[in-house]
């Protein structure tokens, strides 16, 4: 069910669910730490994520820290699409599923691109996601060049007055937040109890390692 945020409230909260594709279920977006539903399938987090019982291996339900720093894109694509492709084998199986990073925006605005470009082949896959489910997902040119290279989605203009340099983040126009972001590679996850890729985990520098 739909709930007002805790938390982190934004002027375009609640997001409406959004279509990935006809016949799926409709996906919902907010912050990972105060998710906007909390009686999904499948919770998956790009930020601070707030665990429940749900990561727990006995409770039914799945909960997935895919950790990727705010503004930047993931620096691992075969893992970022390895996560594409089992949430949109979840949905098809009809898992409710929600995704979420600070405010929903960035981070969740890529991932939903990324799911309607995979399903889907749109090339408008930005302006699909910005129209139905926020104006303002895809926030950095970092992350709208991620999608253009990755899936192949035609590239538009960042959704923040900005740019990510060597000083950090540069500020100008409306911007959600007042603070300077500092200029970090992203962090590729890992994991919660339940990981879709066994029992393994991603280092910094996206290499392979046992646990």
């Amino acid at each position: 069910m739909l709930k007002k945020p805790k938390t982190y409230k934004r002027a375009c909260w609640p997001h409406p669910l959004l279509e990935i594709r006809p016949g799926l279920r409709l996906v919902a977006g907010s912050g990972c730490a105060h998710p906007i539903v909390d009686d999904y399938d499948v919770y998956i987090g790009f930020d601070a994520m707030t665990l429940t019982t749900r990561h727990l291996p006995w409770t039914p339900g799945v909960e997935i820290h895919y950790r990727i720093d705010d503004m930047q894109a993931p620096k691992n694509a075969k893992t970022y699409r390895k996560l594409v492709d089992w949430t949109l084998e979840q949905l098809v199986s009809g898992a409710r599923v929600h995704a979420g990073c600070i405010g929903g925006h960035g981070r969740t605005g890529m991932f939903f691109t990324a799911l309607v470009a995979a399903a889907t082949g749109r090339k408008d896959a930005i302006l699909y996601v910005r129209e139905h489910y926020c104006k303002k997902a895809c926030e950095t040119s970092t992350q709208i060049d991620f999608l253009v290279k990755h899936y192949g989605v035609d590239p538009v203009t960042a959704s923040k007055c900005g740019a990510v340099g060597v000083g950090g983040w540069d500020q100008g126009g409306d911007m959600l937040f007042d603070d300077s972001w500092m200029t970090n590679k992203a962090i590729v996850p890992l994991v919660s109890s339940t990981t879709i890729w066994g029992d393994l985990r991603w280092d910094d520098d996206g290499e392979e390692s046992g646990v």
